[in-house]
């Protein structure tokens, strides 16, 4: 069968098809030939008449736009078959008669679908510097040139709008645009340079319009704006009907005050103020707007999102916002958003997106976010701003998060404050969420919601549950409630957490019941400065609601796990708040140093129980191995010092188990004793705390007493081995107990065993050697048991303790000996008396300590103890002296407040009594009065100590000698004067009676003295048969001129021996600074015999830059035949030597040397003469011991009419150099060994020149009646030699006078004047005699030199007169003659 039909069938079909093609092919030419016609006769025959019709145009425009319209004239100019018409002046007005619309020129061309349309049309209409007025009324309805832009009823568009959106372009240049919103009562807004152009077109299926349009706002607007559109609608629609539109429009604002656009635009909030750029992309569906996109970049924005909410303060934004809508679906995006609050918060520029549905019928609603970051921080501070609810920005609130968000996904069913379900999704980095704080109606034991800070987390969580990986560097979490601290700082965490929630159909944000939870921690490694360690954990919340056993909070906790490193002084930190506070403080000032090492630690059970003290309700335990750890078990409070030594280097067990505290088989370190076994802990730490601990060891006694000391021991002894020393081992066990909550009742008890120590219980009580015994100590008191010890040479045995009135007594009974004496250098003065005694007694002793102050007795009959004192201490061994000290405590002195006092007595026979009343602070005694009685009864004391001596013969020489043997001993009499009598006990005043005194070798006789001393001056009434008067002594006081003290004298009578000499000398030879400043005036002085009449001395020491010099400021010597005076002074010498000098200057002016000579013990050598000497010597060593080998200086005599007696020879010898120590014995020149019958002379004149002992003249000589001595040589006045040329001239006429008065020039010698004056003068010269002196003083050689005629080529004249300059001579060679 064919598959196409046959020809014949179809002829009939393409007949009709040929007939109706051609009817239409002639209808369609008819048409255009009309349409032709009809464009000819417009174009050639209606627009050149146009303005004719221009009534009929404007009627007829009337009636299009519904609005009354004038036009003020019409051209049409042509060009081709477009025409184009002009029209001038066209205005329109409203339905009320205003102007609605003013066109100052109008251009449109034609187009020729105006034949097709019957109507209007234009391809273009150009409007020219309009100005179109757009009103909005009272009731909403908007009027643009008088048209109303809405439809008419029943109608989707308005003939105008339909017209005007049918022409293909229509522009307007340079306009100005009104808008008036009568609804708003807003003020004229007026656009100006305005620019619009819209293009109509279509398309198959569909109708086009494209507009644009340009404007500037008014100044405060901002700048020119820029609106664009782009929209389509079906082609069968009208073309004003916008419900049809689609496409998009575009605004640009370059610059605008959008805080304007709110009087003029509803915005969907509350919009105070903001500047800056704006683009916005609209998406319009159907006439309806689905969606759009904003740049922003604006400054200054205050917009309030809610209005429940607080404004948003923005100083910048910036960043693209779209905004989408389908249906009950909104999606709102960001990119790159960022701003700046207010406050000065900057928010990150990051990607987002939120999705939400409005609840609906059937739907409780949903909603999605999604975000690349977030910063929390600046979140929950612009939550208040935000429109997030108002139980999330409470929730924000209180947990003021910080942290960076990355890569959120969150889902949410129902709505967000309190969905019914969600899912999250995300990272944290540095999050923190602050804990809990503490409600002003909390329960006791309260324990609210932890804290983190720092934390890294990554999690998944829903409604039902999630997992986390947790990590944390150098963060912290913080368990309020939990801990008496509650932040903890991390340097790191690292752990996996999983949940699970049970909501029993309640929603999430459902406060009124806590939902069921489970909590697994796992991997959890910890560390910070404190611990480092592990654990594992579970919690779960209870099965009832609320708080409380059982309860929902605190929950069920399963926790365990160790710490690999703990440190002990941080102990306190980790106990939990259940245990008291005064237990947590003393933990934290108990452990000082310390490790724990293999800590295991482990909680279970219902928390509300914590820390479980009925092991039945749950498991709290941390057991730890302490290291290293030093325990304060009686610590001080803050600030203070504690009253109990710390154990060092413990080591042990510690336990906490529920409320208790156990310390298991620890050793420690208490100064120098190891303590071992030591048990103890707290039984409950919860109720009445107190520590337990027992201990024992072995250590040295010196530590042991050091605890006693050291501890209120000291005062439960009552002081009494405040001050004692031992040494050895001995063995110590010790008892614990102190109340925590008041340490100050804290009672510690003990044993001491002595195991054959050391001890001295004072440092002025005697050593005690192979010490054994018990000594026991509580709060109660202490006792002594069994006590046996070598004391002072001998055995002695001791018990005693604290009686029941409070008094420590002791007993004690025992033997020293002499040498036991000896050998106890701690008893001061005693070792040092023991060197002169002998043998050993037998002793009883007892003490007490009342109030803290010992009461001392001790009784002996001395029987086998001998002494080799001096009298009256001089003791055999056999006589019995009862020998009895005592000290007993003054009862008034124990008032509170009152330095304590107390008396001593001591009786030895009938020989001396001592008697002393002192004052005891500051565990010294100072005495503040006393009496001494030697042979005598002691009289009442006094303030200081008065002694009264009696005795027929004293030999201070020999106590002298004593009192050197006790040098060392710290108990010289005087002392240096700052405590003159070592604290008191030497007298300040004696009054002595004696027969016989023996002092320096120097028998006194019929001696009365009275002697007194205050503040370090000594003052002596003396009267003797030897001396009488008044002395002072002041010892060094800081004066410049006193370092050595001073001695002040006044006496009538003075006699002193040889031995007394020596004395002086032997004082002078020490330091300078030694030597006291002199202030002496002597009456009647005798020295050796010789009576030297009345002697002034001042000296006093001085400081010239590091040199010590002490000063003879004054020296006079007055009698009948003489007044000497002296100055001087004693100090270092140059170069740093040890060795001072001694310089004098003196003047000796003599009445009569005859006289003179002979007060000095010389015999009649010679008589009557007087004159001067004066000069200078000086030498090493001190002023009154001559050193002639160092000995220089110059003196001048001059002595006039006097006579040498006849005497044999030797007994005056050769003159030596002047000095104090040899005043008697060289004080003149004496040459009666030259001349034996004695020579009578005029005059004795010269000078003498001392270097290094040696004495030089070349200038000396005698004139007399009868002849004239002339001398030159030196003298060794150390070697007592001499080497001496004498010229004797005798008396032949007036010459020989002349020649005893001519000066000799000491430049030339003698030798070369008598040469030049013999020349002149040949007869004096035959009767001259020139003698060579040598050999020893006492043994002079005298040999006589035969003389030479002088040479007659020295010319005769006469001799010069010369004034005589001692000078240099040099030495002569020995046995030369001078020539």
């Amino acid at each position: 069968m064919s598959l196409f039909p046959s020809p014949a069938l179809l002829a009939p079909t393409w007949r009709i098809l040929r007939i109706v093609l051609r009817v239409a092919g002639s209808l369609v030419l008819l048409a255009w030939t009309l349409i032709l016609v009809a464009w000819l006769t417009l174009h050639w025959a209606i627009l050149p008449r146009i303005d004719h019709w221009r009534p009929s145009i404007e009627r007829a425009a009337t009636r299009a736009v519904g609005q009354t319209v004038q036009i003020g004239a019409i051209r049409v100019e042509s060009h081709g078959w477009v025409p184009t018409l002009e029209m001038l002046d066209v205005v329109v007005h409203d339905s009320a008669g205003r102007e609605a619309l003013r066109l100052a020129r109008v251009r449109a061309a034609v187009s020729a679908a105006s034949v097709l349309h019957l109507e209007p049309r234009f391809r273009q209409l150009l409007i020219d510097a309009p100005t179109l007025e757009a009103r909005r009324d009272a009731q909403g309805r908007v009027f643009v040139a008088g048209i109303e832009l809405r439809g008419e009823a029943g109608r989707a568009s308005s003939p105008a709008a339909d017209w005007f959106f049918s022409q293909e372009e229509f522009a307007i240049r340079n306009g100005v645009v009104r808008w008036l919103d009568e609804q708003r009562e807003a003020p004229v807004l007026e656009l100006r340079a305005v620019d619009f152009v819209l293009r109509n077109g279509s398309r198959i299926g569909s109708r086009r319009h494209d507009w644009r349009l340009d404007a500037t706002p008014p100044e405060d607007w901002g700048a020119r704006f820029s609106l664009r559109g782009r929209f389509t609608q079906p082609l069968l629609a009208r073309p004003g009907e916008m419900q049809r539109w689609s496409g998009s429009g575009y605004a640009d604002l370059a610059r605008a005050d959008v805080q304007k656009l709110r009087r003029y635009v509803d915005l969907p909030f509350e919009l105070s103020e903001g500047d800056g750029g704006l683009r916005v992309w609209a998406d319009v569906r159907d006439g309806a707007l689905v969606g759009a996109t904003a740049d922003l970049a604006l400054r200054a924005v205050n917009v309030r999102l809610a209005p429940d909410v607080e404004p948003l303060v923005l100083e910048q934004l910036r960043g693209r916002v779209r905004g989408d809508v389908d249906g009950d679906t909104y999606t709102v995006t960001a990119s790159h958003l960022a701003f700046r609050t207010g406050e000065g918060l900057d928010w990150p520029a990051g990607d987002w997106r939120l999705r939400w549905r409005r609840p609906g019928e059937g739907s409780a609603g949903d909603g999605e976010f999604q975000a690349e970051r977030l910063d929390l921080a600046i979140l929950a501070q612009l939550a208040g701003r935000l429109p997030l609810g108002t139980a999330l920005r409470d929730e924000l609130a209180e947990l003021r998060p910080q942290g960076q968000v990355q890569r959120l996904q969150a889902r949410w069913q129902g709505p967000l404050d309190r969905p019914t379900g969600y899912r999250l999704q995300a990272r944290v980095q540095g999050l923190h969420l602050a804990a809990q704080q503490r409600p002003g109606n909390a329960p006791e034991r309260w324990v609210g919601r932890p804290g983190v800070a720092g934390a890294d987390i990554e999690f998944t969580a829903s409604d039902s549950g999630g997992e986390a990986a947790l990590q944390l560097h150098d963060g912290a979490l913080e368990f309020p409630g939990v801990f008496d601290e509650a932040l903890i700082p991390l340097d790191r965490l690292e752990a996996r957490l999983t949940w699970g929630v049970q909501r029993e159909g309640r929603a999430v944000g459902d406060r009124g019941l806590m939902p069921n939870v489970q909590l697994q921690v796992r991997d959890a490694r910890f560390a910070n400065d404190d611990v480092e360690g592990t654990l594992t954990a579970g919690w779960q919340t209870g099965q009832e609601p609320g708080i409380g056993p059982n309860a929902r909070l605190p929950g069920v906790l399963d926790l365990q796990g160790r710490l690999s490193r703990a440190d002990a002084t941080r102990t306190w930190r980790y106990l939990p708040s259940g245990i008291p506070a005064h237990v947590r403080d003393y933990v934290r000032r108990a452990v000082i140093e310390g490790t724990s090492r293999h800590v295991d630690f482990a909680v279970r059970g219902d928390l509300s129980h914590f820390p479980f003290a009925d092991r039945k309700q749950g498991t709290f335990r941390i057991a730890s191995q302490i290291e290293n750890a030093r325990f304060a078990y009686a610590p001080a409070a803050d600030g203070a010092s504690a009253d109990w030594p710390a154990f060092a280097g413990v080591h042990g067990q510690l336990v906490f188990e529920g409320t208790s505290m156990q310390i298991r088989d620890a050793r420690a370190q208490l100064f120098g004793f190891q303590l071992q076994q030591v048990q103890g802990g707290i039984a409950d730490l919860a109720h009445a705390a107190e520590l337990v601990l027992d201990g024992h060891g072995r250590g040295p006694l010196g530590d042991a007493l050091r605890f006693v000391r050291e501890t209120p021991v000291n005062g439960w002894t009552q002081r009494a081995l405040e001050q004692a020393s031992g040494s050895g081992d001995a063995q110590l066990k010790l008892g614990v107990r102190i109340p925590l909550d008041d340490v100050r009742r804290a009672r510690v008890s003990g044993e001491l065993g002595l195991l054959g120590n050391e001890v001295q219980v004072t440092p002025a009580t005697p050593r005690m050697s192979q010490a054994r015994g018990m000594v026991q100590f509580s709060d109660s008191g202490f006792s002594v048991k069994g006590a046996s010890a070598r004391v002072l040479g001998g055995g002695a045995s001791f018990e005693g303790g604290t009686q029941k009135d409070g008094v420590l007594r002791f007993t004690g009974r025992g033997v020293a000996s002499a040498e036991g004496l000896r050998q106890a250098r701690e008893l001061g003065v005693l070792p040092y008396l023991g060197e002169h005694l002998n043998g050993q007694a037998a002793y009883r002793i007892g003490l007490a300590v009342v109030h803290g102050y010992p009461e001392l007795s001790i009784t002996s009959d001395l029987v086998g103890l001998g002494t080799t004192l001096p009298a009256p201490l001089a003791k055999p061994a056999e006589a019995a002296w009862p020998l009895a000290i005592r000290t007993t405590v003054d009862g008034t002195s124990l008032a509170a407040g009152q330095p304590g006092r107390d008396r001593v007595a001591m009786l030895l026979g009938d020989v001396l009594e001592l008697r002393y009343e002192r004052e005891l602070r500051d565990g010294a005694a100072q005495v503040v009065a006393g009496s001494i009685g030697v042979n005598r009864p002691a009289p009442e004391p006094v303030a200081g100590t008065a002694a009264a001596v009696r005795q027929s013969r004293l030999d201070l020489d020999a106590w002298r000698a004593v009192a050197q043997s006790f040098e060392g001993s710290g108990a010289a009499a005087g002392g240096d004067g700052g405590d003159a009598g070592g604290s008191g006990y030497v007298p300040s005043t004696i009054a002595l009676q004696a027969d016989e005194l023996t002092v320096d070798q120097r028998r006194l006789t019929r001696v009365v003295a009275g002697l007194s001393q205050q503040a370090g001056l000594w003052r002596v009434n003396l009267d003797a048969d030897q001396l009488n008067g008044y002395v002072e002594y002041r010892p060094p006081g800081g004066s410049r001129s006193s370092e050595g003290g001073r001695v002040y004298a006044r006496l009538s009578r003075l006699s002193l021996p040889e031995s007394a000499i020596q004395g002086i000398e032997s004082l002078l030879d020490k330091e300078p600074q030694a030597v006291p400043a002199l202030d002496i005036v002597v009456d009647d002085f005798q020295l050796r015999g010789m009576k030297l009449g009345r002697i002034e001395a001042e000296a006093s020491n001085w400081r010239t830059a590091e040199i010590r010099e002490w000063r003879l400021d004054k020296f006079r010597l007055t009698n009948a035949d003489a007044r000497l005076e002296a100055t001087g002074h004693w100090r270092g010498v140059a170069g740093g030597s040890t060795a001072r000098r001694a310089v004098m200057d003196f003047e000796l002016d003599v009445a009569d040397s005859g006289q003179l000579l002979e007060r000095l013990s010389l015999g009649p050598v010679a008589r009557a003469g007087k004159g001067r000497l004066q000069g200078q010597v000086s030498w090493l060593g001190s002023p009154l011991s001559l050193d002639f080998p160092t000995m220089d200086g110059s003196f001048n005599v001059d002595i006039h009419q006097g006579q040498f007696l006849k005497a044999d020879p030797g007994i005056a010898k050769l003159a030596g150099v002047l000095s104090l120590q040899s005043l008697p014995r060289r004080l003149t020149l004496d040459f009666r060994d030259v001349f034996q019958e004695g020579f009578a002379f005029d005059a004795f004149t010269g000078d003498v020149k001392i270097e290094r002992g040696v004495a030089y003249t070349n200038n000396l000589r005698l004139r007399g009646v009868t002849a004239a001595v002339l001398m030159e040589g030196r003298a060794d006045i150390a070697h007592e030699t001499q080497d001496l040329r004498v010229v004797v001239v005798p008396e032949i006429n007036a010459g020989t006078a002349s020649l005893a008065y001519a000066a000799i020039n000491p430049a030339i010698g003698l030798g070369t004047f008598l040469a030049q004056w013999f020349l002149r003068k040949p007869l004096m010269e035959a009767g001259t005699r020139e003698f060579h002196v040598t050999g020893r003083w006492d043994d002079p050689k005298i040999e006589q030199v035969p003389r030479k005629r002088a040479q007659s080529a020295v010319p005769e004249r006469e001799p010069d007169a010369v004034v005589v300059v001692v000078g240099r001579h040099p030495p002569l060679a020995e046995g030369k003659t001078p020539r």
